[in-house]
């Protein structure tokens, strides 16, 4: 498990089984933290971090082992207000992590930076990523490979 802070808002979770829906709302004044790591299948996770201060989320795989499965799971993180935002889906073993759709939304006013970091390796496979804010430099890292098309498409905005 992430290191707990000494201060702020911290959500973890450990998702284990199927057909589930996960929604953490963070909303308010200061730091906020969310790491969801997920081992199922069908299941719905988001994350809602609003408001002013610094905000983290994560979503990832409970596990890396062969024996580990996730898949047709939609992953959302929306990520808004000012302050600097953090994001990251990792879900990059391509023989358990099939047909997930990932999408991130970043949005902010001034000093609002705002950096991502998407992985998705398997099949039948799609991402969403918007950063939106045209004042200010924001940063990206994308690694997508559909093993086994169709996929669902890929989309990176930068508004």
């Amino acid at each position: 498990p992430p290191d707990i802070p000494a201060y702020g808002n911290f959500v973890y979770i450990d998702q284990i089984g199927s057909n589930n829906n996960v929604s953490v709302q963070q909303t308010d004044t200061g730091q906020m933290r969310s790491s969801v790591l997920l081992k199922g299948d069908y299941n719905d996770l988001t994350i809602l971090q609003q408001g002013n201060g610094n905000h983290t989320a994560q979503i990832g795989p409970m596990s890396t082992s062969t024996n580990s499965s996730n898949n047709n799971n939609t992953l959302n993180i929306l990520q808004q207000g000012n302050g600097n935002h953090t994001a990251s889906i990792l879900f990059s073993n391509p023989t358990t992590n099939n047909n997930n759709n990932a999408t991130i939304t970043q949005k902010g006013g001034v000093g609002a930076d705002k950096q991502f970091t998407l992985q998705m390796n398997g099949s039948g496979i799609g991402a969403t990523v918007i950063q939106d804010n045209p004042t200010t430099p924001d940063a990206a890292t994308m690694s997508i490979q559909c093993l086994t098309p169709p996929c669902n498409g890929y989309s990176y905005s930068k508004r």
